[in-house]
């Protein structure tokens, strides 16, 4: 499955070099991020201690954001190309 199937863009908008850097950080530097990392990102701005998350595979919802309709784990293979596999509980 290519990227352009599921990619929504992020910015990040700052005067603070730090919070910059941080982002490109968490954010994988060019790479494909995922909520997680956008989620991780927001946590350690407050102040939080969070795991690192991997930047090479993550999940997406479908409709509803609870996953209850399904969800998409998508693993990274190169640049463009992504793996996905459909998940139900």
């Amino acid at each position: 499955m290519f990227a352009s199937n599921f990619t929504v863009p992020i910015y990040i908008k700052s005067n603070d070099c730090e919070v910059l850097k941080l982002s490109k950080e968490v954010l994988c530097k060019n790479k494909h991020s995922f909520h997680v990392q956008l989620s991780e990102l927001i946590a350690l701005l407050m102040g939080y201690e969070v795991d690192k998350s991997n930047c090479n595979e993550g999940y997406i919802a479908d409709r509803s954001l609870t996953g209850n309709n399904g969800y998409m784990k998508v693993i990274q293979k190169d640049s463009c190309m992504f793996e996905t596999y459909m998940l139900y509980e």
